[in-house]
């Protein structure tokens, strides 16, 4: 039998949510490297951001997982990388993997200098055999991380018999809002007529840029939107 019991390489941290949205869910995946080794049949790569889960324990050679995960042997063509594409950025504090027990991935993210760092790295399970989540069998329970900021998420194989299989990989996270733009007037210039023109939104006048006039994002467009531009054209943070 290829399953057998390994000592954890990693132990996950679990954590209450902090950010609450699954923000890979049903994002593009794709295999950048090592696509021949995936084994036939090959389930289509976006099982692995489905939301999906295999029952715990599914082995690694039943129906659903074959239609249900991303299975590899790197004696066939070496390492294998899954990229998933977050179509922006976001900031992740949490990951959940189900990957198959005896298999250690390692979970990387696209950095600000344009490479991949390590963000996870995927412990053996060392009781039971078949898919098994991590950091345990809840879930919804995530394993924390220290938080970072990505578009993109690759998963490559780390350590085990050859055999890796990946059924799904959620992250919890949050997008990044985008700095404001004070250029409220868009001429070029942050300065006293960005302030006039907002006054003027608010107050029930023409709106030429299309600006969203709810300057402090707070639901409401009113007097506190004028003050916060005020205070970002006299310098301050963007609210």
């Amino acid at each position: 039998m290829r399953h057998r019991a390994v000592a954890a390489s990693v132990i996950a941290t679990f954590v209450t949510p902090v950010l609450a949205q699954n923000v890979a869910l049903n994002k593009p995946v794709s295999i950048v490297a090592g696509a021949g080794s995936v084994l036939p049949p090959a389930a289509p790569p976006s099982v692995v951001t489905d939301g999906v889960f295999l029952n715990e324990i599914t082995a690694y050679h039943e129906a659903t997982a074959v239609a249900g995960s991303i299975r590899w042997n790197t004696g066939a063509a070496g390492s294998t990388t899954i990229e998933i594409q977050l179509g922006g950025l976001f900031t992740i504090d949490g990951i959940i993997v189900q990957a198959d027990d005896n298999d250690a991935l390692a979970v990387s993210y696209l950095g600000p200098d344009g490479t991949f760092l390590p963000l996870y790295n995927v412990p053996y399970v060392s009781v039971g055999f078949g898919f098994r989540t991590r950091p345990g069998p809840s879930h919804t329970t995530y394993a924390n991380l220290t938080p970072v900021e990505t578009t993109t998420i690759r998963v490559t194989n780390a350590g085990g018999d050859g055999y890796y299989g990946i059924s799904e990989l959620q992250l919890r996270g949050v997008a990044v809002s985008p700095p404001c733009d004070p250029d409220l007037n868009q001429d070029g210039n942050v300065d006293q007529d960005d302030v006039g023109y907002l006054i003027n939104v608010v107050g029930g006048g023409d709106n030429p840029t299309g600006i969203d006039p709810d300057f402090n994002q707070d639901g409401n467009v009113d007097q506190d939107d004028v003050t916060a531009i005020i205070n970002v054209v006299a310098g301050g943070e963007c609210p």
